[in-house]
């Protein structure tokens, strides 16, 4: 690589601009078909690439030409805008609010029903099952988002429950430039700013050097958040800050890539209750390392043999206020008042150095986690266009540390200056020296019977076992998948795909001593899920895709609080609302998309309706939408690029047992305009998002709160890109 270049990608580094996404290559996308444009080249359905239209999975692809032109800035936005799928800000488990996904129509308490992938590598973490919310994935250097809509386990095991994303770093081909673009934004209604860069090289003859970088600080926005217990209170749901970034290098058969995250959160809420936002140990951090290479030995011209591997490093740490709360003389309950609330009692803490009376005392817990995996895979092109894929898989994920941050010791029982706390007595973990292990084989094959007719079968064998606490946990799980793609014509294309999924509990579910929480007992949730649909591409201009579903979950993990008054006045307040384990719910669901083009302008619309849920015993599934339509408008007018786009959500249903409001149809739209003025390296960018200010609330998961926690209003960035012309450096 030669020296200016290198010297450009320094350079560009500590500048500051103002746009989220990478721009690629230059490229007339509207004098391609929309089926040449949908139906892509992708590698997450089956681990070998082939067309989307033809791939045994129902299939979604987001390009950096769409994440730019939207205005998305992490990957909860690119998962609320398809079909199937919903992502909130809400308060669902213990922390702050977060997006969360429900996928179809099953929403869970956090959000490890999905497996996220980076160029085909598991990201997920050991304790939460997965991280949080999608804001730490980095979409400003990526080549395209590829979404599995349906279980995956058949291919990647636990977590590919309701949904498979793969996050694909952009390369260096020979048609590319060399390219850095550095950028940020400003985000005046929650005082925020980002600074990004990006960059992506050649080196050698067939390498690429691909960077990005992302750092992130808000104040937040005010949310008036209603408590019985804790009382009201107005809080900002800013960012401390985040700090992220990832490396891709790539050199023929090679590939090397690196991804970390490090960020810290206003607790806004924590353990179910309303935090104030000007106590600066009230934090939710969280970081994330990752490394993984693949390597991919051809054989034969027919066969090859791909070795992956990965090392990745989590770390999740809460610091929240417990309320304390009077007891009864015998202390066997909570007392309470005329309107039957608890009465809190007073403590006398030493806090920075003064002595306070309080009704809360802070506790936190948190634990580093280290996962390591390897995997083998042999391929066959053993005719035709038929592919067999058989792999050996093996991890180790492990807890390294656990702590907890508090006011309040545990062995012996006093509240002391608020400190870390990391003792075997003191933890918040059966046992902090736990970890799992797996032992996993696969195969799939397909197989074309006649011209238009492709059937293909895949199952996996999962052994899961562990160390410490977990070593009662030895259990296998079986997946099969199986699909028939028929292509009618050059044009349509009908799919029947059958598919099993398995999420093992993570390690809140089996680890965790808090009473809401952990159970060693807890034994995978397992889906079962068939799927139809067709795909029409009526004209070059006009694309079509009618599906229907019908899918079962079982063994639903058992997370409801049923806690004594003395405990609850020890600050277990929370009141999960979950499904017994004994159990099955059931959901159908037809969805539908519709893409056509005039001239310079692209319009798409998604639905997804929901019907027959059953959460086990004859109601409906709880706290979800089951009427969705998301749409998108685009529009390229010279130099200037509009894009709107809207999430419509209606029909909620919810527990029985909730006493609060249903919660209420919405409608939220967004706005995104880029100007990107002719020869200069200088590009505007303005984004509204829910720019009506739409007023919309979703629950906690704790009764405890009277309303629910409310979202975000009208969100507002501005900024520039700047990206210099390296080549002539």
């Amino acid at each position: 690589m030669k020296t200016h270049k290198i010297l450009a990608i320094i350079l560009a580094i500590p500048l500051v601009t103002f746009a989220q996404q990478n721009d690629p290559q230059p490229t007339d996308l509207y004098e391609l078909s929309l089926e040449q444009l949908l139906n892509l080249p992708i590698t997450t359905a089956t681990k070998t690439e082939g067309k989307s239209d033809a791939s045994p999975a129902v299939i979604e692809i987001i390009t950096a030409e769409q994440i730019k032109a939207r205005g998305y800035q992490h990957l909860a936005h690119i998962l609320n805008d398809i079909a199937n799928n919903h992502e909130d800000r809400a308060n669902w488990g213990i922390g702050e609010p977060t997006n969360q996904n429900v996928g179809f129509g099953f929403r869970f308490d956090t959000g490890q029903n999905m497996l996220v992938l980076f160029n085909g590598q598991r990201l997920n973490a050991f304790l939460p099952g997965n991280r949080f919310g999608g804001e730490e994935y980095l979409l400003n250097n990526i080549e395209r988002v590829e979404i599995i809509r349906g279980p995956g386990s058949a291919l990647y095991g636990t977590g590919a429950f309701t949904c498979v994303v793969n996050i694909i770093t952009k390369r260096f081909s020979q048609n590319s430039k060399d390219e850095v673009i550095v950028s940020a934004n400003y985000i005046p209604t929650s005082k925020g700013v980002t600074v990004n860069n990006a960059a992506t090289v050649g080196i050698g003859k067939q390498g690429t050097l691909s960077t990005a970088f992302r750092y992130f600080k808000e104040q937040g926005q005010t949310l008036s958040v209603k408590n019985s217990l804790f009382g009201n209170a107005d809080i900002n749901d800013g960012v401390n800050h985040a700090i992220d970034g990832e490396v891709f290098i790539s050199n023929g058969s090679f590939n090397l890539f690196s991804k970390i995250s490090n960020q810290s959160r206003k607790t806004v809420t924590g353990f179910n209750g309303v935090n104030p936002s000007n106590m600066d140990e009230l934090t939710l951090n969280m970081y994330a390392y990752a490394i993984g290479t693949d390597k991919t030995i051809k054989l034969s011209n027919k066969s090859k043999i791909k070795l992956l591997a990965g090392w990745h490093q989590d770390n999740w740490t809460e610091v929240a206020l417990i309320p304390q709360f009077k007891l009864t003389p015998d202390g066997s309950g909570l007392l309470v008042d005329d309107a039957g609330y608890a009465i809190l009692d007073t403590l006398e803490l030493t806090r920075h150095g003064s002595e306070v009376s309080t009704s809360f005392f802070m506790d936190g817990q948190g634990a580093d986690t280290r996962s390591l995996d390897a995997e083998v895979q042999f391929i066959s092109n053993y005719r035709g266009s038929n592919n067999l894929v058989v792999g050996v898989y093996v991890a180790d994920d492990k807890i390294l540390h656990a702590e907890r941050l508090s006011e309040l010791n545990l062995d012996p029982l006093m509240f002391t200056p608020f400190r870390r706390i990391d003792d075997a007595k003191n933890n918040w973990l059966f046992d902090p020296g736990a970890s799992r292990k797996t032992l996993a084989g696969f195969a799939q094959a397909d197989y074309t019977i006649f011209e238009k007719l492709n059937v293909a079968a895949g199952l996996r064998l999962d052994t899961y076992s562990g160390t410490g606490i977990l070593v009662a946990q030895r259990y296998s799980e079986l997946n099969p998948r199986a699909s028939f793609v028929y292509t009618v014509n050059e044009s349509n294309t009908i799919k029947l795909l059958y598919g099993t999924a398995t999420r093992i509990p993570n390690g809140f579910e089996t680890l965790s001593s808090v009473s809401i929480l952990g159970n060693p007992n807890n034994r995978p949730e397992r889906m079962r899920t068939f799927q139809l649909q067709w795909i029409g591409n009526l004209s070059d201009n006009l694309r079509v895709e009618i599906g229907a579903f019908r899918s079962t979950l079982s063994n639903r993990l058992e997370t409801n609080a049923s806690i004594t008054d003395a405990l609850r006045a020890q600050g277990f307040i929370g009141q999960f609302i979950n499904t017994s384990a004994e159990k099955d719910q059931m959901n159908n669901g037809v969805d539908g998309k519709v893409i056509t083009r005039i001239n310079n302008s692209t319009f798409a619309l998604n639905f997804t309706q929901y019907f027959g849920s059953n959460d086990g015993y004859g109601n409906p599934i709880a706290y979800q939408p089951n009427t969705m339509i998301n749409g998108d408008y685009n529009l390229r007018y010279k130099r200037i690029n509009i894009n709107t786009g809207f999430n419509y959500r209606a029909r909620f249903a919810k527990s029985l047992s909730d006493t609060r409001d249903v919660v209420s149809n919405y409608f939220v739209g967004r706005l995104n305009i880029i100007y990107e003025p002719q020869n200069s390296p200088i590009g505007l960018q303005a984004t509204l998002r829910n720019m009506f200010n739409t007023k919309y609330t979703y629950p906690s998961s704790s009764l405890d709160f009277t309303d629910h926690f409310p979202a975000r209003g009208i969100e507002v960035s501005i900024g520039f890109t700047y990206r210099p012309d390296i080549e002539n450096l």
